[in-house]
């Protein structure tokens, strides 16, 4: 077992080495003192640099998005003012419901998380440094259960966010037919 204080401390410098600000030196001692201390080996360090660009290139991706997103967006309004609520509501309604099928998807290949685990490490890891022993420090800072909540957290999230913009589309879709039938 790993001493609480120097997890979290190691776990402060992974984050702010996916910033790109801090290496991931350092060790982390065992609550058993005989034991001594684990340090990551470089295997594990080139994992997680891949994990970094990995993790930059999905930050680009969503942060293209959101830009096309807003875009669409003002251009639906600029263009015809007088059913912006429709063409608004439009966009809402089925990107939103894309990311939702998207997420139904991603749920059910989820009941066999394991594979999909190792589908998208073969995916996005492709030289094979993602396997690692169990005694490892990667792996015991971040079981396989960490990586499973993780999961199901962001699939939530995703959900609730996806579901909003799709009730608020149906919403301005309807209003718009309303203001018009007046």
């Amino acid at each position: 077992m790993l001493e609480r204080e120097d997890v979290e401390e190691m776990t402060l410098k992974i984050f702010n080495f996916f910033r790109y600000r801090g290496g991931l030196d350092g060790n982390i001692r065992y609550v058993d003192s005989t034991a001594g201390a684990a340090a990551f080996t470089i295997d594990e360090i080139s994992h997680m640099e891949d994990v970094r660009k990995v993790i930059k290139n999905f930050f680009y991706i969503f942060s293209g998005s959101t830009a096309v997103f807003i875009i669409l967006l003002i251009l639906l309004v600029s263009i015809d003012k007088n059913k912006n609520l429709r063409k608004i509501g439009f966009l809402f309604f089925w990107s939103s419901l894309i990311v939702l099928l998207i997420i139904i998807l991603l749920f059910f290949m989820g009941n066999n998380f394991p594979s999909l685990f190792d589908n998208f490490h073969r995916l996005f890891f492709p030289q094979g440094n993602y396997i690692f022993s169990e005694g490892s420090l990667l792996i015991t800072m971040f079981p396989f259960g960490f990586f499973y909540q993780f999961f199901i957290r962001l699939i939530i999230s995703i959900s609730v966010i996806a579901a909003f913009l799709l009730i608020t589309g149906t919403i301005l879709f309807l209003a718009q037919g309303k203001m018009e039938k007046r």
